[in-house]
């Protein structure tokens, strides 16, 4: 596919992005454990109705800057190690979170959600500046050391974190926590996280440039006069932001990472901007489509949100996978 074809098939696709969004946004007020025909949709917005303020709207907020910030970290750490398969996982953020949410479930059971929340980004945080201190602590920096390093972090937290939760048994406030549901969620908690993700997600798309300029060859970068080192940094610390930010709200949510970044890759040409606002909208509009079958295939109840991702996700990388004959990147 020429670049001259990839263009105006991407603004489809921009287009297409807007639609479902709008189309998913609709849905998800109107469907769940409580349901509104279309007319009492828009009599609720002007009557200030608490289902449709209070729950459903900062939800849909919350879902949509989850999926966005899961899809363009992932697209990013993809092309900072040069791995078809990385995810946010790689840096220990998911792990590092669940430990420090069990530590704090054992130190006082009844924390209120915004305790846990910063509970949450601090162990992301420290999980993740671990990976980094390891893997940059040397002039030596191949990507391989961050995958490796990062792999191995990942095992090791997960462990220790089912050997409190089975010691001191917390197996069901785990389970809770670990749901990836954004059924807790509400403005004050959105408050707190959205200039999170807003900052993560805006510098992203400013700097989307720099981001492509890392896919060459080192040796080009270095005559070019590039600060390779100052690049990798900045966009893994974009990264951290924003996974630490959504495992914070919805626990862990895989796939996101891996399935829109690949399934955007064909249509446009390389890492640019255009590009980089696909993966933000799909990416968001891959959660709203699992968040709304969540809450309506078992309404009132809900299913698990990392269940139906996965449901959905692991078929879809696998015709990916199978039409790229195993090969991601040309």
């Amino acid at each position: 596919m020429t670049l001259s074809q990839q263009k105006p098939i991407s603004y489809w696709l921009l287009f297409l992005g807007l639609a479902l969004f709008v189309l998913l946004c609709y849905m998800s007020l109107r469907f769940g454990a409580i349901s509104f025909s279309h007319h009492e949709l828009i009599a609720g917005f002007f009557h200030k109705n608490t289902v449709l303020w209070e729950a459903r709207i900062p939800r849909i907020l919350a879902v949509f800057l989850v999926g966005a910030s899961l899809a363009f970290s992932g697209s990013m750490i993809q092309s900072l190690t040069r791995n078809p398969v990385a995810d946010t996982s790689l840096l220990g953020i998911q792990s590092g979170a669940s430990l420090a949410l069990t530590l704090a479930i054992l130190f006082s059971p009844s924390l209120h959600y915004q305790v846990l929340l910063l509970f949450s980004l601090l162990g992301s945080s420290l999980a993740a500046c671990f990976t980094l201190g390891l893997t940059y602590g040397r002039k030596t920096h191949h990507s391989l050391r961050l995958i490796l390093i990062g792999s191995i972090l990942s095992a090791f937290l997960s462990t220790l974190t089912q050997v409190l939760a089975v010691t001191f048994k917390l197996s069901a406030s785990l389970l809770s926590l670990e749901a990836s549901s954004f059924s807790a969620v509400n403005w004050a908690m959105l408050k707190t996280t959205a200039p999170f993700f807003l900052l993560g997600l805006t510098l992203g798309l400013l700097f989307a440039k720099r981001l492509a300029l890392l896919n060459l060859d080192p040796l080009l970068l270095r005559a070019l006069g590039v600060n390779i080192f100052g690049s990798q940094l900045f966009f893994l610390i974009l990264v951290l932001i924003l996974a630490a930010s959504s495992v914070a709200i919805a626990g862990n949510i895989g796939f996101i990472g891996l399935i829109v970044p690949h399934f955007l890759r064909p249509f446009t040409r390389g890492i640019s901007r255009l590009f980089c606002l696909l993966v933000i909208l799909f990416g968001g509009d891959f959660l709203l489509l699992a968040d709304l079958l969540s809450r309506t295939l078992a309404a009132p109840s809900e299913l698990s949100l990392n269940l139906l991702t996965s449901l959905i996700g692991l078929p879809l990388f696998l015709i990916l996978l199978k039409k790229k004959g195993g090969r991601f990147y040309d």
